[in-house]
């Protein structure tokens, strides 16, 4: 059982599909996205978390 700290606030997390809804009133935003990396490139594709990045300013500007 967790211990209760004063001055600490409770997380208020949700998960959707539906981006505006997610994005349109967070504070934060915790991306967690896959980023495939390419060996015989040295590279990383991050293109969902930059597709995710754009919704966010999308909808939370």
């Amino acid at each position: 059982m967790g211990h209760i700290r004063r001055g600490c606030k409770n997380l208020n997390l949700k998960a959707s599909l539906d981006a505006r809804l997610t994005y349109e009133d967070a504070d934060y935003v915790v991306i967690a996205s896959p980023t495939n990396y390419d060996s015989e490139k040295n590279y990383f594709d991050t293109s969902a978390v930059e597709a995710v990045i754009k919704l966010v300013n999308q909808y939370n500007s």
